[in-house]
């Protein structure tokens, strides 16, 4: 009887470590397919400053080791946003694979929406309430048209201005009276107070100017064709 036992302890210990080398086998195997199989990967072609923005001149599709791609790391081109994707504080290296984790967008940038503006625009704030927003209509995103009651003086009846270089305006972003975002925040937080603007040099000017001598209304445009 004790013989029977031993036996069957040995059989089971030869088993237990045939089950184990298998398992030990089997892993180091596909450790090394993984090593062998590569797929493709977006990479920075040059060193990509802090905040700068990550473009399809500044990045190329790679083949990389399976293994040694990040979770996060953008596998298609078209993953990449156009226009909205920058680097972050400390940038990429030249070669480094780009992460969804570490891609930021305009408005989360550190340098501000500004970092997305190209040559020849600029961003501007116009002071709102409810009634020059529209009821709270103008939101981030949104087309608006500028108009502006200006005063008229010393006992004159002021006058609409409706400038057609300041149709279809692009509104960056709202803000309440503590510069937060009105979609964040609640209650009274979320009336608007200041609108942000994507402007050329000649609309900054005309905004400034109508700022100064009256009182500027944000119109929500329409944006579909009848």
């Amino acid at each position: 009887m004790k013989l029977k036992s031993k036996f069957m302890r040995s059989v089971a210990f030869i088993l237990l470590f045939l089950i184990t080398a298998y398992v030990i086998h089997a892993y180091q195997s596909a450790k090394l397919e993984d090593q062998r199989v590569t797929v493709p990967v977006l990479v920075a072609t040059q060193d990509i400053l802090p905040y700068q923005e990550i473009t399809a001149d500044n990045t190329k599709m790679e083949e990389r080791v399976k293994s040694d791609i990040p979770s996060d790391a953008l596998l298609k081109a078209s993953d990449l946003q156009q226009g909205n994707s920058f680097a972050p504080a400390l940038g990429y290296m030249k070669g480094a694979m780009i992460q969804k984790e570490y891609i930021n967008t305009a408005s989360e940038s550190q340098k501000g929406s500004s970092v997305a503006l190209k040559k020849g625009e600029y961003q501007i704030g116009v002071s709102l309430d409810l009634t020059t927003a529209a009821g709270g209509e103008v939101r981030s995103g949104t087309t608006v048209d500028v108009l502006a009651f200006i005063n008229g003086g010393q006992g004159r009846i002021g006058q609409t201005e409706s400038n057609p270089q300041l149709k279809n305006i692009t509104v960056v972003k709202v803000v309440n009276s503590q510069g937060i975002a009105v979609e964040q925040g609640e209650g009274s937080n979320n009336t608007p107070a200041v609108a942000v603007l994507k402007v050329s040099g000649v609309q900054r000017d005309l905004i400034v100017g109508y700022q100064e001598n009256g009182k500027v209304y944000l119109s929500p445009a329409g944006e579909q064709e009848k």
